[in-house]
């Protein structure tokens, strides 16, 4: 039987988008990990980033804090607080009741995800993407994602088959 964690888990992911399913899912598109080269003089629609956390059902969760901040030549241009967590982790009790019948009696985890969204979001000379979690004013947690011009990054060019299929493109 493994042990559950007594102490929160943090997970970031940065992404260029993240779609909510009917059934509650996230689904995120374009993850990259830590590192996005992109040609200059774009403008990317949107930047994505997600913060999963994962606490033992009683944690204190609301004194866990996480601020995002965006960098440019060491000055912050833009900075944002996810939104509130419960004051303490908890699950639904019959969600509580089956897994613990389920798990034969090991602790259970509330689960949390939230997301802060950046629109057209300018490279022309690159970024740094902060998220950092404090639980009462200590760093418990950090990561980071850098956006950085590539001046030899193309553009993709559309070309047309010339395969049976009529009128299919394909990007080389």
């Amino acid at each position: 039987m493994l042990a559950m964690a007594s102490t929160p888990s943090i997970n970031i992911v940065f992404c260029d988008d993240v779609r909510r399913e009917l059934d509650g899912r996230l689904s995120l598109m374009g993850v990259f990990a830590g590192l996005r080269l992109v040609s200059p003089d774009t403008t990317l629609p949107k930047i994505a980033v997600c913060v999963f956390l994962s606490a033992p059902v009683g944690y204190k969760t609301g004194e866990i804090r996480v601020r995002l901040t965006v960098e440019r030549e060491g000055e912050i241009e833009h900075s944002d607080e996810f939104p509130q967590l419960p004051a303490v982790a908890t699950v639904d009790a019959e969600v509580e009741r089956l897994c613990s019948s389920a798990s034969g009696g090991s602790s259970l985890n509330a689960a949390y995800a939230g997301v802060i969204e950046v629109q057209n979001f300018p490279v022309e000379r690159g970024a740094k993407i902060h998220v950092v979690a404090t639980e009462r004013g200590k760093e418990i947690h950090s990561s980071f994602a850098i956006i950085a011009v590539d001046d030899t990054a193309q553009k993709p060019k559309v070309v047309v088959t010339r395969k049976k299929s009529k009128g299919k493109k394909s990007v080389e």
